[in-house]
């Protein structure tokens, strides 16, 4: 599955600041986040279920990518 998101930039009209700052959607994910909250936590269940490494395992053939050491959201 993707998800496009279009997202409003914005720009610091400082000149001393070349910045640019993104909307945030907090609702969905916390920023600078790699993956929403719900990919966390079926993540987090999967690999409690079953383990660390057999947990890594099992999402990455589900294709959700991820290693034993994932830390919960």
């Amino acid at each position: 599955m993707t998800l496009r998101l279009h997202i409003r930039r914005f720009y610091c009209h400082h000149s001393a600041c070349r910045r640019t700052f993104a909307e945030p959607f907090p609702q969905l994910m916390p920023p600078q986040a790699r993956r929403t909250r719900r990919l966390a936590q079926a993540q987090t269940r999967i690999e409690l279920a079953a383990g660390g490494g057999a947990g890594a395992r099992l999402t990455g053939q589900l294709g959700m990518q991820t290693n034993r050491d994932v830390s919960p959201p």
